[in-house]
C-alpha cells in the first residue's frame, strides 16, 4: 500500500520544532538520555559564542539541548561540586560520550555533523 501524500500545510500544521526530542542510548551510561533538537535561532547563537570553534559550538548543543540529565541543573553541578555546566560535562562524560552525544543532536537537527572532522580540526 502506498503511503498517503500530505500537502505542506497539513505537515507543518502544529509541528513544534521548539520541543523536539529524542532518547538516545549510549553503550557506557545505563540511562537514556533526553535530546532536543537545535533551533535555527539557537544554531545563530551557538555559531556566534563559538566563533568558529568546532569543539566550543558542540559544548555549547551538548550544554543546552540535552534535556536529561540537565547539564545546567544546580543540583547537578552542586553534586559533582563544579560551578559551570562545562566543567559537569568534562567531569561526567569521557571524550567519546561527548561527542556521541553531540553528534546525535546533530542528527536529531538535520545538520551534518561529521564528528571526525570536527576533531582533527580541534587538533589543528
Amino acid at each position: 500500500m502506498a503511503k498517503e501524500k500530505i500537502s505542506f500545510e497539513e505537515f507543518f500544521k502544529g509541528r513544534d520544532i521548539t520541543n523536539l526530542t529524542k532518547e538516545i542510548k549510549l553503550k557506557t551510561i545505563p540511562t537514556p538520555i533526553i535530546i532536543r533538537a537545535v533551533t535555527k535561532e539557537e544554531f545563530a547563537e551557538y555559531s556566534k559564542i563559538s566563533k568558529g570553534d568546532p569543539q566550543k559550538l558542540m559544548e555549547l548543543m551538548v550544554i543546552n539541548n540535552t534535556v536529561e540529565p540537565n547539564f545546567k541543573s544546580a543540583t547537578l553541578l552542586e553534586a559533582f561540586k563544579v560551578t559551570n555546566p562545562k566543567d559537569l560535562i568534562n567531569k561526567v562524560l569521557i571524550s567519546g560520550e561527548f561527542f556521541a552525544i553531540a553528534e546525535e543532536i546533530g542528527k536529531l537537527s538535520e545538520f551534518d555533523l561529521d564528528i571526525n572532522a570536527k576533531v582533527e580540526q580541534a587538533k589543528n
